[in-house]
Formats: structure tokens, C-alpha cells, sequence
């Protein structure tokens, strides 16, 4: 343990405590100090030392810190990521009855993550955890394996899951009643339980939250309130909240005006792969707008685009060969990439068609 650690348990006389009686093998007092330095209570937050300690306990069969060890194999936290690892932790845990662990199990078979797929294993797995109550494991029965499961059903199972905090159920239920399936439409409902899951931390729901108050669906619109809802899904790398912040920034809507704060959140959701980031971002380099002047990366990033079949992109890239602008002119390919996006009713590039005297696919009416 490292000298600011044990100063940091020397100031807390309880534990100080704690930590004598670890020192003596005693699991419980591990799996304690474990706790402590993985959430920094009573001492500088450390992972590496949280998994020094719980490994002790585990190793003493304490399920509880095997499943917390599962936990930071399985997400790199102060040791390196291992699902393999994660997952025999998660089964030491699940065979004594602990029933996160026995999720965590069936999860891993489901996505065949540090083991051999195995959806019956799964299954199995999750009717443990599900039998002691465990809400995420009744969601997931439903959710996962909701084979001759029909909406209704699936939709009390989900709601029974979500009104026991299970932040995913929270999501899918919120996205049950904006749609109507297994459930009445209800906009107003919809929010409330996306709004749910969004206090838990639950990104898609923050981000769904973001647009129905921009938008007003289901609750009074309020833009500001919407941006910073947005901004919790963004900060969690979520690509469709950051372009819309970007969308946001570079309109000045409920924010103050400001393309390079509008580029900078584009190009995060942009790295991401994000098409529609991709191309506002190519768009910045052509004009200069919020970023020095760079055709070349406009083309680069318009590519990128359209390679994903976005057709704002692919009429950009189009009109690219068309003129020679940072590519070599090229009748056929911009002919080749204007057909693409006329073909989902881009009426731009079916005038562009038209202009070239080529034959262009129906119009949607």
C-alpha cells in the first residue's frame, strides 16, 4: 500500500481498524478496504489498490469482491482488461448466489464475451438472478430472449424491471410509449421514464430527453435545459448528442453562437464515425467556418460521408468531381455518386442529373 494511502486510512481511526484486521486475512475487512480505494471513502481514490484488496478477498471466496474484481477486469480499472478474467471472477461470485453476478454471467455468455457464446447458458443464468429479483436480469429475459414473447407481455415485463430502477428497462419502456409498442402512445409518459434513466446516467436517454425538451414532445419545451442534457450524453462519447450540440452551437439556439465550439463537438462525434458530424465538419473546412480554410480535409471528411451513404455528402462529393475541387475532375464518378443521392428523393442532385442530361430515378411524391 502506498504511503498516501495508508495516511489517508491512518486519518479515519474506523479504517485504520479495517485495515489491521486485513492485514490479518480477514476477507471482509479486504473486501472493506477494497471498497474504500476504489470509491476513495476515507482515502485517495486508487484502483490499483481496490484490486489488490479485493483480489485478497476474493481469493478467501468472498463474493462480493470477486464480483467487484469481475467489474474491473471487465472495464480496465486499475488493472488491465481481461473478459476472460471478468468472467471467472463473475462465475465464482454467481455459484455462491450473488446475483449481479449471475447477470453478469449471462451476459457474458449472451455476447459470448470471455467465453464461448452460449445463449442457453444465458438464459439460465439470467432465471437465477431474475429468481432473487434482480430487475436487469428481468429485463433481460424479456428484452434478450424474448422469443414467443409478445409486446404486451414484454412491455409488463419491462415496466416491472424500470419501476425497480433498472436504468435499461427505464430506456426501453420510455421508448415503448413513444412508439406505441405493447403500450398506449404517450409522449408525457415516454419522457418521464427516459428522464429516469437519464439521472442514472443512461447516455441514450439523456439524449432522448435533449430532444424532447428542443422539441417539445411530451413536455414544455425548454432548449437551455435540452443543451444540458445533451451535454451529459456528449461528455459520455455519445455521437448523436455531440453533433447536436454542435448543430446547436453553430445555430445559437438556447446557447450563444460559436462555430468553433460547433466544430470541436462535431469532430468528436465525426472520430466517432458519426455520418451527419462527418459531413457538417467537411462543410467547416470548405468554408473556413470555425476552422482555418482546408479543402483538402473537407474532402476528406465529405468522403467519409458519403462512404456511409449519407446523401447531403454524396451530392457534396459529387459536385467535387463535378468541378475538380480538391479531386480530380471526373463527369462519370460525379454522375455515380449524384445518382446515390438521388435515390433517397435528394432533389438537388436530381436537378444535377437532369443539368448533365442523365435520367433520374422517380421522384418521391
Amino acid at each position: 500500500m502506498s504511503n498516501e494511502t495508508q495516511m489517508g486510512l491512518d486519518n479515519q481511526g474506523e479504517n485504520t481498524q479495517w485495515r489491521k484486521v486485513a492485514e490479518e486475512g480477514i476477507a471482509e475487512a479486504q473486501f472493506f478496504l477494497g471498497l474504500a480505494c476504489a470509491t476513495g471513502f476515507g482515502v485517495e481514490k486508487n484502483p490499483t489498490q481496490a484490486v489488490a484488496w479485493y483480489r485478497k478477498a476474493a481469493e478467501h471466496g468472498h463474493p462480493e469482491a470477486q464480483f467487484w474484481l469481475g467489474m474491473h477486469y471487465l472495464e480496465g480499472r486499475g488493472v488491465s482488461k481481461d473478459a476472460k478474467a471478468a468472467f471467472l471472477w463473475f462465475h465464482k461470485a454467481a455459484v455462491q448466489g450473488d446475483a449481479r453476478a449471475q447477470y453478469n454471467v449471462g451476459v457474458c455468455y449472451f455476447n459470448g464475451e470471455g467465453v464461448n457464446q452460449d445463449i442457453e447458458a444465458a438464459e439460465e443464468w439470467y432465471r437465477k438472478s431474475a429468481d432473487q429479483g434482480f430487475p436487469m436480469a428481468k429485463y433481460a429475459l424479456c428484452f434478450d430472449l424474448r422469443d414467443g414473447v409478445d409486446d404486451a407481455e414484454a412491455a409488463n415485463v419491462i415496466r416491472a424491471a424500470a419501476e425497480q430502477g433498472c436504468a435499461l428497462a427505464q430506456f426501453e419502456i420510455g421508448a415503448c410509449y413513444c412508439v406505441g409498442r405493447g403500450v398506449e402512445k404517450n409522449a408525457a409518459e415516454a419522457f418521464e421514464w427516459f428522464r429516469k434513466a437519464a439521472e442514472q446516467g443512461h447516455a441514450d436517454s439523456q439524449f432522448n430527453v435533449g430532444v424532447m425538451l428542443e422539441h417539445g414532445f411530451g413536455v414544455t419545451p425548454n432548449i437551455p435545459a435540452a443543451n444540458r442534457w445533451y451535454l451529459k450524453a456528449a461528455e459520455q462519447e455519445h455521437a448523436r448528442a455531440q453533433h447536436e450540440l454542435g448543430m446547436l452551437c453553430s445555430e445559437g439556439r438556447g446557447i450563444r453562437k460559436n462555430k468553433v465550439k460547433a466544430v470541436a463537438w462535431w469532430r468528436k462525434a465525426a472520430l466517432q464515425g458519426y455520418a451527419e458530424a462527418q459531413y457538417e465538419l467537411s462543410v467547416c473546412f470548405f468554408r473556413g467556418e470555425g476552422v482555418k480554410k482546408n479543402i483538402a480535409k473537407a474532402v476528406e471528411w465529405c468522403r467519409k460521408s458519403a462512404d456511409q451513404g449519407y446523401a447531403d455528402a454524396l451530392y457534396s462529393l459529387g459536385a467535387c468531381y463535378k468541378a475538380g475541387c480538391g479531386v480530380k475532375k471526373n463527369k462519370k464518378k460525379a454522375i455515380e455518386l449524384y445518382r446515390k443521392a438521388a435515390a433517397q428523393g435528394y432533389v438537388l442532385a436530381m436537378h444535377a442529373l437532369e443539368y448533365l442530361g442523365e435520367t433520374t430515378p422517380t421522384r418521391a411524391k
